[in-house]
């Protein structure tokens, strides 16, 4: 009996590494076709352009980005009608992005369909309205995690290097209360269990990439645990039921959880690439991870994973993500690939196979970058920056709408 035991542990074990073997080259791959793609476009070599694309949406059919890219690559092959349909289905996903001014859709400045959906898409990036508030926080820097502390009643962020509070009473600024471990300050968790917060910091040059344990009260540093692989990017972190948290690795593809004292990696049955913001569902025991083909759903006790099917819109690229009330409050910060950004509520089905999506927030209700989310009470708050009059800088501010 012993030794059957040991059998099938060593089974496992082996196809858990075949897995992430596999696993490890898909993620290369993709990496690698995400570089000839840029190399084709900047080149004009417009048939590579299209090939790469095409391999990239095999990998990841929820990136908005490549559908943008899809759309151009056609149009400078001369396939109008296709680049046409695939602005059209842009349209109807709810994305906007600059079409007028793009080079790529010149040829089709003139086509009454091409004006026709870049009116669509261009009401797309009005925006919802429903952003209720602009809080200023008066720190200098950018800041990209935020977190709610229910326990401080506070939220925590992080900006060049530290940690801060803000109160939401609006009568102080956002106050310094740590010393990051290394510059890069990204997600945030309060873990009121143990009265600390967990922090995701890295070095430029993907060194000190790791999971940083400080005391509630006075910031000191209680534990480190880095990330085990070479030019990591520790980005989110979830806590786990077991007390444990789970942290995405986004250059590598890869997400880690605690086991004791180390990071693991954490036996998902499916690649992810450039994974982002995580979330857990307590009751499910599920774990929630975005990446750029869209939101993965993995059941611990099962050990199985799955994409979370949605038909109306794609969830790829999802940076900040929260588990509120039976949903994911999810933030697609796109700025930086060129299309405005959008808050999402998902809900997913009791399986956790398929979900529907709101738009709580597009584009214009955002009065610059955006970056993540937290959850107070009923309404959400988006970290991001508001656009200062000289047009470079950016002042870090929270976007407040209700849920």
């Amino acid at each position: 009996m012993v030794r059957r035991l040991w059998s099938k542990s060593v089974i496992l074990l082996t196809v858990s590494c075949l897995f992430g073997a596999m696993a490890s080259a898909q993620v290369a791959e993709f990496n690698a076709t995400s570089a000839a793609l840029r190399e084709a476009r900047a080149s004009g070599n417009h048939a590579a352009y299209l090939a790469s694309v095409r391999k990239l949406l095999a990998f990841a059919p929820g990136h908005p980005s490549i559908h943008v890219h899809l759309a151009r690559a056609l149009a400078l092959g001369g396939d109008s009608a296709g680049a046409l349909a695939q602005l059209n289905r842009l349209a109807d996903f709810g994305f906007s992005f600059q079409t007028a001014g793009d080079a790529s859709f010149q040829s089709l400045k003139d086509h009454p369909g091409f004006i026709a959906v870049a009116q669509r898409i261009a009401a797309n990036g009005r925006g919802s309205g429903r952003a209720k508030d602009l809080i200023k926080l008066g720190i200098s820097g950018g800041s990209e995690g935020v977190a709610w502390s229910e326990s401080s009643r506070s939220f925590l962020m992080g900006s060049s290097g530290s940690i801060y509070s803000y109160r939401l009473d609006g009568e102080a600024p956002a106050r310094r209360v740590a010393n990051a471990f290394a510059p890069q300050v990204l997600g945030i968790r309060p873990d009121p269990a143990t009265r600390s917060y967990l922090v995701c910091v890295n070095q430029p040059d993907g060194s000190n990439s790791a999971v940083v344990r400080h005391h509630q009260i006075n910031g000191a540093i209680m534990a480190i645990h880095r990330l085990p692989a070479k030019n990591a990017l520790c980005n989110d972190i979830a806590l786990l039921k077991d007390g444990s948290f789970a942290v995405t690795d986004t250059n590598n593809g890869a997400v880690f959880h605690l086991v004791g004292d180390r990071l693991e990696p954490l036996a998902l049955t499916m690649p992810t690439y450039q994974p982002n913001g995580i979330a857990y569902d307590r009751e499910n025991d599920r774990i929630y991870v975005a990446h750029a083909g869209g939101v993965i759903a993995h059941d611990r006790a099962a050990g199985k994973s799955r994409h979370l099917s949605i038909n109306d819109t794609l969830l790829g690229s999802i940076d900040g993500m929260v588990w509120h009330k039976g949903s994911l409050i999810g933030l697609q910060g796109l700025t930086h690939l060129g299309l405005g950004s959008r808050l999402l509520r998902i809900v997913p089905d009791d399986g956790a196979r398929a979900g529907r999506v709101d738009i709580l927030l597009a584009a214009a209700d955002f009065p610059g970058r955006a970056s993540t989310v937290a959850v107070a009470g009923n309404e959400a708050f988006v970290i991001g920056g508001s656009r200062q009059a000289n047009g470079n800088d950016e002042e870090p501010v929270l976007i407040r709408t209700p849920l």
